[in-house]
């Protein structure tokens, strides 16, 4: 079986089928069990560092996105290719040394990228590398607050227009519970969780 070298095809019905299978000797591995085959995508393409970025996302067996955006913001993308999938995200700055981060919210990994390893980087280049990363880090930490905090409205939105559910509801009735402050949205019941750390 041949390596398709520029990996401009997705796979057919998406995901990654090269993924936690070794072909021509080299190892696939998948985002729960990432491995360093391709770590920095060098090997597939040495002078174009978004493929190679591209390339690191699929190697850690996620669908890369059909085009890559290098300006330094986060992109969120289908990371198992499904349509109105959008778990996956990644950010890619070009400018010095060309880095970046992906990972996948729903398979909980986070996964660093850079097109020099940091033995061949400048004491310089590798400043500026953590400072990327660490950019990276807080706009990745600032869209998790923002997605948390949408969704924390939408639970309060929805928790406000729930009207109060009784005994007689059907589902507490055969189950012989009381309401105990559940409430009803159409004939779905809400029940309102709280954590206390």
């Amino acid at each position: 079986m041949a390596i398709n070298p520029t990996l401009e095809e997705k796979p057919a019905g998406g995901g990654n089928p090269t993924a936690g299978r070794a072909i021509n000797g080299l190892h696939f591995p998948t985002a729960k069990q990432p491995g360093k085959a391709f770590d920095h995508g060098l090997a597939l393409h040495p002078a174009d560092p978004t493929k190679q970025f591209r390339a690191a996302i699929l190697a850690a067996g996620l669908t890369p996105p059909d085009g890559i955006i290098h300006d330094g913001k986060l992109h969120r993308f289908s990371s198992d290719g499904k349509r109105g999938d959008d778990a996956g995200w990644y950010v890619l700055h070009l400018d010095g040394v060309p880095a970046g981060a992906f990972g996948c919210w729903r398979e909980g990994f986070t996964r660093q990228w850079c097109s020099k390893t940091r033995q061949a980087m400048t004491p310089a280049e590798r400043e500026a590398y953590r400072r990327k990363l660490q950019a990276m880090r807080q706009q990745r930490d600032a869209d998790t607050a923002q997605r948390q905090q949408q969704a924390a409205q939408v639970a309060a939105r929805r928790w406000q227009a729930a009207a109060p559910a009784t005994a007689e509801h059907p589902y507490l009735s055969a189950k012989g519970v009381q309401a105990h402050g559940v409430r009803l949205e159409g004939e779905a019941l809400l029940s309102c969780v709280s954590f206390f750390l």
